[in-house]
């Protein structure tokens, strides 16, 4: 899969522009992406990557949450990034912004860099050998004990896996303790908000 082979955010890339707006009048999008955030506990030493940004409109809550931090935003969409660019210059805040498919994620932000990383509605667009390979560049990117927290859609909704597959991917690919840790609807239908840790060397709890 190259940068050209992914699904836009809104399944077309000229739906686009509309993207925002459905997601803002028919779900809650405050209420979900902030349960997101809760169960990241920001900090401000953290660097965050938020895998499959989109328009950036999680990466740009997380910044205007904890200003401290940094924030990284990964989506392979130009015109998702351009969007996502033009909304953190109007929050005011500072996100960077790289261009890439969710296997690049370790080359992108450098391997064992990140404190954690999040992403939302984004693994129900890639396929399995992808999302197996996402999950193992998220490991390379993350230091020892950092956080990975993933919400989509479960069930075969919108394609998306059953959520005990993505419970198993995150443990093949070498994160400990994966498990539920909430749920929610959005647009009607189930997203499931799963999260694992990179091991500690000597095993370890991530503190």
């Amino acid at each position: 899969m190259t940068t050209q082979d992914y699904l836009p955010a809104a399944g077309r890339r000229r739906l686009l522009p509309l993207y925002d707006p459905l997601i803002a009048l028919l779900t809650r999008e405050r209420r979900w992406r902030g349960a997101i955030l809760e169960s990241l506990d920001l900090q401000p030493t953290d660097i965050l990557v938020d895998v499959g940004c989109g328009t950036g409109t999680l990466a740009v809550m997380a910044k205007q949450h904890m200003p401290q931090a940094q924030v990284i935003g990964i989506d392979p969409d130009p015109d998702a990034l351009s969007r996502a660019q033009r909304k953190a210059a109007a929050k005011g805040v500072a996100v960077t912004f790289h261009q890439g498919l969710g296997n690049e994620v370790a080359r992108l932000v450098g391997p064992g860099r990140a404190t954690k990383v999040v992403s939302s509605l984004a693994f129900h667009h890639m396929p399995p050998e992808m999302r197996a390979q996402t999950i193992a560049a998220i490991h390379e990117t993350l230091m020892p004990g950092g956080v990975l927290r993933i919400a989509d859609f479960v069930g075969g909704h919108f394609g998306g896996p059953a959520e005990t597959r993505l419970l198993t991917g995150l443990t093949a690919g070498g994160f400990e303790n994966a498990r539920w840790i909430g749920g929610f609807r959005v647009i009607f239908i189930k997203v499931t908000l799963v999260g694992g840790e990179k091991p500690r060397p000597g095993g370890g709890a991530p503190s």
